[in-house]
């Protein structure tokens, strides 16, 4: 799978229909040089969009182009050379599948860098790829993955948080404890500290973990089984802001 923007399918289109467009050429004092310059930008394009077989015709078209040139045949191939050329594109495009996204899911594909940005993933480097294919799963519209992916991610900087609040996060088989347990233990950890700077820091870090919580979870407190778009969404937003908000913390 490859990315390209719909600006690509434009273009070529655009050029295209200049090579068809003889009117476009009459009167021109040198064919040839317009008719270069319209391959040249089609070209372009379908590299771009990866047609291969279409640009190894267009390529193939130039030389017809040369050798041609002056010919009172000239006229007939043009058009023919064309025609094929525009039947060519069509073959290839109708074996590819093409999807468009939204204009939500188009921000998603076209963030560039660290998810939740670079201060996180320094500091939580486990948590890089699941965030990543979060990211890449709100951007094609999995939102049950999406949601997966935080989730499982999520299951390492919790354990830092209860681990800098060293409050209990397993049981005595060795096991994580649920997510409701963990935080009645980091409640009972920021109860017992002073007032100030720190414990404001670990009370936020503790309100906004709860609201992560509660996006994930049903009301009987377990993990749904499938998650909407708006779903998805809440969870991703929640996500993102504790982890910023832990990254200060460690």
């Amino acid at each position: 799978m490859y990315k390209l923007h719909g600006r690509h399918f434009f273009e070529a289109v655009v050029w295209l229909a200049r090579l068809k467009n003889n009117s476009e050429l009459e009167g021109f004092e040198n064919q040839g040089e317009m008719i270069d310059t319209f391959l040249d930008n089609l070209e372009k394009e379908l590299v771009t969009l990866q047609l291969p077989l279409s640009l190894k015709f267009l390529r193939r078209f130039r030389i017809t182009k040369t050798t041609y040139k002056g010919s009172p045949l000239w006229g007939k191939i043009y058009q023919a050379r064309v025609d094929e050329l525009n039947s060519r594109i069509e073959d290839e495009i109708d074996i590819c599948a093409i999807y468009c996204l939204s204009p939500t899911e188009s921000a998603f594909a076209r963030q560039e860098g660290d998810v939740f940005g670079l201060d996180v993933s320094q500091k939580f480097p486990e948590t890089r790829f699941d965030f990543e294919e979060a990211r890449q799963c709100m951007a094609l519209g999995r939102w049950t993955g999406a949601v997966f992916h935080l989730m499982r991610a999520m299951e390492a900087a919790v354990a830092i948080l209860a681990d800098k609040l060293s409050a209990t996060i397993q049981d005595s088989s060795g096991r994580t404890l649920a997510w409701g347990v963990l935080l009645s233990n980091m409640d009972d950890k920021i109860r017992e500290m002073d007032k100030g700077d720190t414990k404001n820091a670990m009370s936020k870090a503790r309100a906004l973990l709860f609201h992560v919580n509660s996006a994930y979870r049903t009301e009987t407190m377990h993990p749904k089984q499938t998650y909407t778009e708006e779903e998805a969404t809440s969870s991703y937003e929640a996500t993102g802001s504790f982890m910023k908000h832990l990254a200060t913390l460690v």
